[in-house]
């Protein structure tokens, strides 16, 4: 009877221990690329509008990477009433010194932006 115990306890701690340290992805905040094409028009018109348009492609733009994001106050450029607001951040992912853009997800504005380097 013990030794069945035994057997029980290691099962589950193993569990545990496999579903505790499994690398799960579905909370990740990258958003799917084709949901979000308008958010990236509207990011790319403001790249032209700022004269950045030089820099970047318009192709690799169609690409960026969408995430959502609650704003804080780490982001120095932003509308304070966005504080504590869910955003959307525009970048792209390869680029060494692209700008990080902020998005209202509701009405598909530019409301901030921090420059590349």
């Amino acid at each position: 009877m013990k030794l069945k115990i035994l057997y029980l306890a290691i099962t589950m701690l193993s569990l545990l221990l496999i579903v505790g340290c499994s690398n799960d992805n579905s909370s990740d905040k990258t958003l799917d690329n084709e949901s979000y094409e308008s958010v990236r028009e509207v990011v790319w018109d403001f790249i032209v509008e700022q004269g950045w348009s030089h820099n970047y492609s318009k192709e690799n733009w169609r690409n960026a990477t969408v995430k959502k994001e609650v704003a804080d106050d780490s982001y120095k450029t932003l509308d304070a009433t966005y504080y504590g607001k869910e955003i959307l951040i525009v970048t792209l992912e390869d680029a060494v010194a692209a700008p990080l853009i902020f998005v209202d997800p509701k009405n598909n504005e530019v409301i901030g932006y921090i420059p590349g380097e």
